[in-house]
């Protein structure tokens, strides 16, 4: 999340210097950084326009979780006042229009942006994890980086497409602005744009662009559509295979038309066979409102019709929460506050993970009725570390969760771990892997006490959490919960030491478990060592878990102390979150 000040610097108070372009609900700017060194390219809406500002929420919940080398990225977002600012990386050859305009692309790069694009259709439609229909391709949504490679960017009125319900639209009807066919049909438009060099909405001798080139192809002249600024400096069969792919891609019947799969194929490979094209242009018949059966789900965080109240959270400081159906999936959404509701958007928005995603039923319920066996609860604790391992090691970047306990620990029906609730999660930076915060946030009882103490989360505060909900899983009782004044914690570290470690373990197991129990016992006490260095690293624990034969970590003989640093003493005491305590 960016400061309204820091994008007002970059672009100098949005001034018209920086002006990139302008757009239906918003101008773009050019902004510089100077720590570090970077440009980016700033979009600003309008937080009067109400259709601006679902733009703004449907950018954020698409495009932010999208990540193809042919698609704008998003870096970032800023809600202030009266401003709706998004951040992409900067492309610095423009928009596509303004080139097919000058005639100053060569065949070669033509092709590749036409290539380029027809892959970011492809990784939507197919790839991404869902079928997400762009429903505005057009050659001043496609920026060119300074290889002129494609990217598709304004995801503002893209849409989830859902799977058919009723019966399929007849062969004649065409696609609703909800189906891939409908990305399709202004693919081929734009195709058509840029091999002849001219928009589409300029007319030909009264004719548009796509009745001049389907009468060409009808009369054999196909090549003559090409752009002449290219004075034939182009390899005749590849234009003309283009030229073909672009009329298909534009054929009135959705069904006829190639999927994107088959653009890429046959674009790429010049071997690959071509459609089969029909001798004239053909008919466009319009169908009855009774043929238009479809639908599609707006991926609209903000519209209360796609959200389901289910109930009082288990967490006091949270209200409600709601259920957001996503991608064939189910994200739990809590109304928490404004910060965690965006971080929760545009951190678990593009994350991926079979133990990652809020289902139903919270671990926390579980760990308090004792329902759970052996095996189910040893499945958890494993599928929990493998989430970890994920956000720290293997999602593209370093993810620290910061609230790592049973209640975000979501149960499917497979009584499979997921871990949700991503509104404190932060993107570790740096080579210490860190995220520095000037408030404290979590939850007391799986804060790490370095965490609290200078403020820095790290993935290492995300295993002492973790460690936590081991020894809770295992001895089945809350954290909080104490024996004889300890908490939970202190209790388990008092077994070991004394050579009674077993006897932490859930009575109502009633001794069914095995030499597994223990080793999961031992890797909570490490995990919730009171020095990070000492704590084992997500991967070491996934291992150990999940491999009998994997040797455990040095225990040390006696619960390590806890130093305080030197920054976070007091005369009289220490500092704790930014707190005072007193000795």
């Amino acid at each position: 999340m960016y400061t309204y000040e820091k994008l007002s610097t970059a672009t100098r108070c949005f001034s018209s210097a920086n002006l990139l372009g302008k757009g239906g609900f918003g101008s773009v700017y050019r902004g510089n950084f100077s720590n570090p060194p970077s440009v980016v390219a700033v979009k600003r809406i309008s937080a009067t326009s109400k259709q601006g500002e679902r733009e703004y929420f449907a950018e954020i919940c698409t495009i932010g979780r999208l990540h193809h080398k042919n698609i704008v990225q998003l870096q970032g977002w800023c809600h202030s006042g009266k401003s709706l600012l998004l951040v992409y990386e900067f492309m610095p050859n423009g928009s596509l229009d303004r080139h097919i305009t000058a005639g100053t692309l060569d065949w070669p790069t033509r092709h590749r942006i036409l290539l380029g694009l027809a892959s970011a259709l492809l990784y939507l439609h197919e790839e991404c994890g869902g079928t997400v229909v762009h429903r505005d391709v057009k050659p001043n949504n496609v920026l060119l980086d300074a290889d002129f490679e494609a990217h598709l960017g304004d995801f503002g009125l893209a849409r989830l497409a859902r799977e058919q319900t009723g019966p399929p639209p007849p062969p004649s009807s065409p696609a609703p602005s909800g189906h891939p066919e409908s990305d399709v049909f202004s693919y081929g438009v734009v195709v058509l744009e840029v091999v002849c060099g001219r928009r589409s909405l300029m007319g030909l001798d009264d004719n548009n662009l796509l009745d001049h080139v389907w009468e060409l192809y009808t009369s054999g002249k196909l090549l003559q559509a090409v752009d002449p600024r290219l004075e034939s400096q182009f390899d005749e069969e590849e234009v003309r295979r283009t030229l073909l792919v672009g009329l298909m891609c534009s054929h009135p019947n959705p069904a006829s038309r190639p999927r994107s799969r088959q653009v890429v194929q046959i674009l790429g490979n010049p071997s690959e066979p071509l459609m089969e094209m029909p001798e004239s242009r053909p008919d466009t018949i319009i169908p009855s409102p009774s043929m238009m059966d479809f639908s599609f789900e707006i991926v609209s965080i903000m519209s209360t019709s796609t959200t389901m109240p289910m109930g009082a959270s288990p967490d006091s400081t949270k209200s409600m929460y709601y259920v957001l159906p996503l991608f064939d999936r189910t994200i739990v959404l809590y109304s928490s506050g404004e910060r965690e509701y965006f971080a929760e958007i545009c951190t678990i928005g593009r994350l991926r993970h079979k133990n990652i995603v809020q289902l139903q039923g919270c671990l926390d319920r579980h760990i308090t009725a004792g329902t759970l066996d052996w095996p189910t609860r040893h499945r958890i604790l494993l599928g929990l570390a493998s989430a970890l391992l994920y956000l720290h090691e293997e999602c593209g970047g370093t993810v620290v969760h910061r609230d790592v306990k049973p209640n975000n620990v979501l149960l499917d029906a497979d009584f499979e771990a997921h871990l949700g609730d991503f509104g404190l999660a932060r993107l570790a930076q740096g080579t210490d892997r860190t995220t520095s915060t000037t408030v404290l946030a979590g939850t007391i009882g799986y804060l790490a006490p370095e965490y609290g103490y200078t403020g820095k989360a790290t993935p290492e505060s995300d295993i002492f959490s973790y460690g936590v909900v081991v020894l809770e899983v295992v001895c089945g009782r809350m954290s909080l919960l104490g024996w004889d004044d300890n908490n939970l914690l202190d209790h388990v570290w008092d077994l070991y030491i004394s050579g009674k470690l077993l006897q932490a373990v859930d009575s109502r197991l009633e001794c069914q478990f095995d030499e597994e129990v223990r080793r999961t016992l031992l890797v909570g006490l490490m995990c919730s060592h009171t020095n990070p260095a000492s704590r084992p690293r997500s991967r070491q624990v996934v291992q150990i878990l999940g491999n009998p034969n994997q040797p455990l970590l040095v225990m040390p003989e006696s619960r390590p102390d806890i130093i305080i640093p030197s920054s976070s003493r007091t005369e009289t005491g220490f500092t704790y979150g930014g707190v005072a305590v007193q000795l």
